[in-house]
């Protein structure tokens, strides 16, 4: 499979700033782009000053921002990667706002400030905000302006439960969750062990209860004969594409990461468990909860947290940022259809400074965000210029698509490119090139419906679609992938009839 992380371009992201004053240090909860210029996208980061932390809701179209700050920890993380209809759309404090046609509009539609981690799904015809926390999910529907409740089951024991996330694929909203139970101090130890549950239900405009799809456990001993003090860290992660649903969970101790990607086949019902172990290693999470509990003298620190802007998901690999205490930076990649495993350092050019630096995972692109300049100003808000590197994760076995027309004329789709592979450039002959219907897409996980049709490269890697809908719609829902068994490559276009040039190299 042959993994490999290579620069791909140095960009700018202007954060908003409440005043002119250059903080101490910026701590970027979650940010997600639009485009691959970076400079539309939502984001919450913490900015330090000498007196206060401020915390920052803000959803940007550089020179344009809508952004709310508070001075204590009313912590929303955003995770919108969709582009739907040519918008983006996410919460702002009480307000939904949309970017369009290159203007930012805000619609005030809470009575108090929306909470939780935001992800944003397009479902048929409607547009939904789900968000979630440690005791469930609620979701918004942009449709029916309305929320609904998705509680999780009470038979699991929420005393000290871990930030789950969300998935929706096709009709069914998927939730992780993590728990942490004790063992009575015996021997001289203590046994934490932290209980994943990937959760289930079939999607409706009702409030729902969520059932138990799968669980799996991680455990391990510590010293409880003497005063220990120990950090447990954790974390669960939902992904999905096609007929699979991915659970990834994180174990942190004593240096010690263990990582297992569950993949559980929606269409036999069963499922694959792949693992790794990784010593003096470190994980550097953006914690939401922290608690402690003593065992007998053992004092143990909890740390529930989020990790999702570190995982992400292309076609069949899942990827994980993975720090080492000696100051490398890893991938580590799953392929969860054929189980390989692999990974590879981060090139230290330019040098990266692991302690400062912050890590984020979109499809197959690494930023880097490292270091930031003085403030500036455009009209009335001031802006904190953070350099962001990115650098691109390929394998042997990836494809790209090149596109040289995409038009839907009436009721005609027409598709013409090349297929090449992407670590080379050569071209992909006798590729599969198939365009499907999709029934949801949430991110970069997406559900199709409906094969419409398919081709074949010529050895060349060149292809030409030709498809007739039954009448003529506004727009084309559709999912091109380009596959050499036995990994296929997606490209998603989410309810666009124009695509644009930066949306058909990356899936």
């Amino acid at each position: 499979m042959t993994l490999q992380i290579t620069p791909y371009a140095q960009q700018t992201v202007y954060l908003p700033l409440p005043n002119d004053q250059t903080p101490s240090g910026v701590l970027i909860y979650s940010l997600s782009f639009y485009d691959i210029g970076l400079n539309s996208y939502i984001t919450n980061y913490q900015l330090q000053y000498s007196s206060e932390s401020v915390y920052v809701n803000a959803f940007v179209a550089y020179p344009q921002s809508v952004f709310s700050y508070t001075t204590n920890k009313n912590i929303v993380i955003y995770k919108n990667e969709g582009i739907f209809n040519e918008k983006m759309i996410g919460f702002v404090n009480t307000a939904l706002v949309v970017y369009a046609d290159n203007q930012i509009s805000a619609n005030q539609v809470l009575s108090r400030p929306v909470s939780g981690v935001q992800y944003v799904a397009f479902y048929q015809d409607d547009i939904l905000i789900f968000m979630s926390s440690p005791q469930g999910v609620y979701f918004y529907s942009t449709k029916y302006n309305k929320f609904y409740n998705v509680y999780v089951p009470t038979s699991i024991n929420l005393v000290y439960p871990a930030v789950g996330s969300v998935l929706l694929l096709g009709g069914y909203i998927y939730f992780a969750i993590c728990t942490i139970s004790f063992s009575s101090p015996s021997s001289g130890i203590v046994q934490v062990t932290a209980t994943y549950y990937l959760l289930y239900t079939k999607f409706s405009y009702s409030d729902l209860t969520l059932s138990i799809l799968v669980s799996c456990s991680i455990s391990t001993t510590l010293n409880s004969s003497h005063v220990i003090i120990d950090t447990i860290s954790v974390s669960s992660s939902v992904l999905g594409n096609g007929s699979y649903v991915v659970l990834v969970m994180l174990f942190c101790s004593l240096n010690t990461v263990c990582i297992k990607v569950l993949a559980y086949n929606i269409n036999s019902s069963t499922y694959t468990i792949y693992s790794k172990l990784f010593n003096n290693s470190i994980l550097f999470f953006y914690t939401y909860f922290k608690t402690q509990t003593k065992q007998q003298g053992t004092t143990i620190y909890l740390n529930f947290n989020y990790y999702q802007q570190q995982i992400s998901i292309y076609s069949y690999y899942i990827f994980l940022v993975i720090y080492c205490i000696y100051g490398c930076v890893f991938i580590v990649s799953f392929n969860f259809n054929t189980g390989s495993i692999e990974y590879t350092p981060i090139p230290p050019n330019p040098q990266i400074n692991v302690v400062t630096s912050l890590f984020m995972l979109r499809s197959n692109i690494v930023y880097v965000f490292s270091g930031y300049s003085s403030p500036i100003r455009y009209g009335n808000t001031y802006y904190l210029p953070v350099s962001v590197y990115l650098y691109q994760i390929t394998t042997s076995e990836m494809l790209s698509i090149e596109y040289t027309q995409y038009a839907l004329e009436k009721n005609t789709l027409i598709i013409s490119g090349t297929v090449k592979y992407v670590q080379t450039g050569d071209p992909a002959p006798n590729a599969t090139v198939s365009v499907y219907l999709y029934q949801s897409v949430q991110g970069h996980s997406y559900a199709v419906s409906t094969l419409l049709t398919q081709t074949t490269t010529d050895q060349n890697g060149n292809f030409q679609i030709v498809y007739q809908f039954p009448n003529s719609p506004n727009d084309a829902n559709i999912i091109v992938t380009a596959s050499v068994d036995p990994v296929v490559m997606e490209v998603v276009y989410p309810k666009v009839s124009k695509p644009k040039p930066s949306m058909v190299t990356y899936p």
